[in-house]
């Protein structure tokens, strides 16, 4: 038994085969560990990088502000919101039953932010990207109901 395992069971208790107890102890402290990760901004964008933002002046700022928009079965929602340029985590959680969701987020000129993919297994993106002002719209270019404009205001 290692000596993390024997630690656990003395110092803490914990009953049942060693394996499960460890199992379940580590699976607390990776859970902890990844939303720390997201929560820091250490999180990998995707998407064109002139709207990323992974500046070394940037990574000692406080953590983005998160901004979640859900797909449902004939929509996404919130229908609009606004926000000031900067950071942000970027939240798309699939809700909508379909197999595969595939949308794209887009400045209002055409050019192009993050592709967004979710699915049965994979229900929620995630994406830390940094907004310039002007608007954006997230959207399936194959159901016209399904999208949502993002204004961003000048810092």
């Amino acid at each position: 038994m290692s000596v993390l395992a024997k630690l656990l069971f003395s110092e803490y208790g914990f009953a049942g085969k060693p394996g499960r107890s460890l199992l379940v102890a580590l699976s607390g402290f990776l859970a902890i560990a990844l939303a720390a990760i997201i929560a820091s901004g250490l999180a990998m964008p995707l998407g064109n990088a002139a709207n990323l933002d992974a500046s070394p002046k940037n990574a000692e700022a406080s953590p983005p502000t998160a901004i979640f928009f859900t797909v449902y079965q004939d929509r996404i929602e919130p229908k609009e919101i606004m926000v000031s340029a900067g950071r942000y985590l970027v939240g798309v959680d699939n809700r909508s039953g379909s197999g595969q969701v595939v949308l794209s987020m887009q400045l209002n000129t055409g050019q192009k932010v993050a592709d967004v993919s979710v699915s049965r297994a994979k229900r929620d993106w995630r994406r830390v990207l940094a907004f310039t002002s002007g608007e954006y719209v997230l959207s399936d270019s194959g159901k016209p109901g399904w999208n949502s404009k993002i204004i961003v205001t000048g810092n």
